[in-house]
């Protein structure tokens, strides 16, 4: 009796382990099929990414084409405009507040510059921390149309031409210090 439940017993554990490596081979089945789909799927949607990349690119060569053909055909053009606006810079004569208004501007670009503003005799001088272009500076011979002041301390002098006047001429003023000669042309 005790060996046929033991054989019986023996029997049925080798039905349920079979059962059981039955159903965990289903199951990993199942699993290898939602995965194959998924990555079916994702395929799918990167192979339409990169069809719709490459008719991106495709579009943008075009446009960069044309825009290249543009630009071959401009220089001449640009260069007409050029030598145009070059030769009626030479007719335009500034008095010197229009140079140094011009100039004031110029300077902007890293320091603080007002001609109108920004002068000795009313009291500005330099600040620690800020670029100031201060107007007409007193120096032993004669006022500085503008002195550079990075914090305290001195980094040159503007003097302000009129377009016409000769450079060369005015080099006696380069005894006020480091002297940066601008003249302006529109």
């Amino acid at each position: 009796m005790e060996r046929l439940r033991a054989e019986q017993f023996s029997a049925f554990s080798a039905t349920d382990a079979a059962r059981w490596a039955a159903d965990q081979a289903e199951q990993m089945l199942r699993t290898a099929e939602q995965r194959a789909a998924a990555e079916a799927e994702e395929r799918a949607i990167w192979e339409s990414l990169a069809t719709e990349t490459e008719c991106r690119l495709l579009a943008l060569r075009q446009q960069l084409a044309a825009v290249q053909a543009v630009a071959v055909a401009q220089p001449a053009a640009l260069r007409l405009i050029a030598n145009a606006a070059t030769d009626a810079a030479q007719v335009i004569d500034l008095d010197k507040q229009a140079t140094r208004s011009l100039i004031d501007g110029r300077l902007r670009a890293g320091w603080e510059a007002d001609t109108a503003t920004l002068w000795y005799a009313v009291g500005v001088r330099p600040v620690t921390g800020r670029n100031r272009a201060t107007a007409k500076w007193p120096t032993t011979t004669g006022p500085a149309d503008y002195v550079l002041f990075v914090g305290l301390t001195c980094a040159g002098v503007v003097e302000a031409k009129r377009g016409r006047r000769n450079v060369a001429a005015s080099v006696d003023q380069a005894g006020r210090g480091h002297i940066l000669f601008v003249t302006l042309r529109r």
